[in-house]
């Protein structure tokens, strides 16, 4: 993820997500909150591996973890994830019984790898477990396929 993508994030995340210091301790920047919370959904790190390479607890990178994802769904889900609603629910709800066998299915979610160009920069973060270079997708579907 670029620089400017987690700005982009930090920027339309921080009121809800941004400390002062106490008298006790600096607050951690938002910057490294969000950061912190990237790196582990994008990883199989443990708390303990995130902690110690952001140089905060564990106990730490669980709350942060939790309040950058609440932020995240408050203010980002609506406008990059709708769900239909009345009765267009209920016709992807029906189309998925009738073409699929699927019953009370308002939609099917998956991930992909999307093969790119070698990057000039980091080439090597862009490299999966197939050994090419990819970006990882993930979609919501209704049941013709159509992002919604």
């Amino acid at each position: 993820m670029s620089k400017g993508t987690v700005l982009y994030i930090v920027n339309e995340l921080e009121d809800d997500i941004t400390r002062t210091d106490s008298k006790l301790r600096k607050a951690i920047p938002t910057f490294q909150r969000v950061a912190l919370t990237i790196y582990f959904m994008a990883s199989t790190a443990e708390y303990r591996s995130v902690a110690n390479l952001f140089g905060v607890s564990r106990s730490f990178v669980s709350l942060c973890v939790k309040e950058v994802c609440q932020a995240i769904v408050k203010w980002l889900k609506s406008r990059y994830i709708t769900i239909p609603k009345g009765d267009d629910l209920k016709q992807v709800m029906a189309t998925y019984k009738e073409k699929w066998g699927f019953p009370m299915c308002a939609g099917a979610i998956d991930g992909t790898h999307v093969p790119i160009k070698v990057p000039s920069q980091n080439h090597t973060d862009y490299v999966n477990r197939k050994s090419y270079h990819s970006i990882i997708m993930q979609a919501l579907v209704d049941s013709r396929y159509f992002y919604r």
